[in-house]
């Protein structure tokens, strides 16, 4: 699940924020909630209530809808404010056939801030990319597509507590039919708790083993965000032949959890 907060009237307004809030009502006022854009919560409690019961009987009614994309996100760090985010969509289901578009927003949590009775501030909407009007998906000629966005952060904004979301809507409805995230600055794997994945040796020149990943699905992405291979792991100890690949930094990801990712170095 992932949430975006877009505030309106005080400092953590933006211009991406008024275009979304715009695109689902005509009037700001009472604190609403969207949920997949078809279901809404309109008010709020303060610090110390609970809309637990609330949102749970809608996400008791939505979890169950099948998801009719399926979205695949990984984010590689270019220097200390940018970022590469490479996002594959794949049509699971022919549910829409038009009028589907793909938005990617950087969201910052635990910003200090003294609000109805809480202390802190999450999820707030940062910035949309590479705009707010999002990008339309085609899937006429192919049911998977990818991309690969730039991620500039903007200032002020402390990476550590950010996260991207990246999200399929169908813009004549409203719904949003598919979501997916991952932390701006990501956990690798020898970070990763009770993890038992291994990767070496780094640095590399002619491959790299990949060890207890049987059936998980690994790529490798150079620091322009480009997945230069794209592989089924076939074994307890993997084999990964690097020889063909330009001296440099990379990170293998993992579909199956993009919070899973480690840093190559390879050399010839």
């Amino acid at each position: 699940m992932a949430v975006i907060n877009y505030h309106a009237g005080d400092s953590y307004a933006s211009t991406d924020g008024d275009t979304r809030l715009l695109y689902y009502t005509s009037s700001i006022g009472t604190p609403t909630t969207w949920i997949d854009g078809v279901y809404t919560l309109a008010g709020g409690l303060s610090g110390s209530g609970s809309l637990y019961t609330s949102y749970n009987t809608v996400y008791q009614m939505r979890k169950v809808v099948p998801a009719t994309h399926i979205n695949y996100l990984s984010i590689n760090q270019i220097n200390e404010t940018q970022f590469v985010a490479t996002i594959s969509v794949k049509e699971a289901l022919n549910y829409f056939t038009s009028g589907l578009k793909l938005f990617v927003a950087l969201t910052e949590s635990n910003i200090a801030q003294s609000w109805m009775g809480m202390t802190e501030l999450d999820y707030v909407c940062r910035k949309f990319y590479p705009n707010a009007s999002g990008t339309s998906l085609d899937f006429s000629q192919n049911d998977s597509l990818t991309f690969t966005i730039t991620i500039d952060v903007p200032t002020g904004v402390n990476i550590i507590n950010s996260e991207i979301v990246a999200f399929v809507q169908h813009t004549p409805s409203k719904e949003v039919v598919q979501t997916a995230k991952a932390p701006l600055v990501g956990v690798e794997i020898d970070q990763y708790a009770n993890n038992q994945i291994n990767i070496y040796p780094s640095p590399a020149s002619d491959f790299i083993t990949i060890s207890n990943a049987l059936g998980m699905h690994m790529q490798i992405i150079n620091i322009n965000g480009q997945i230069v291979k794209d592989q089924l792991i076939s074994s307890s100890n993997c084999p990964i032949y690097v020889n063909d690949l330009p001296a440099g930094i990379y990170v293998v990801n993992f579909l199956e959890n993009p919070l899973l990712r480690q840093k190559i170095v390879i050399t010839h």
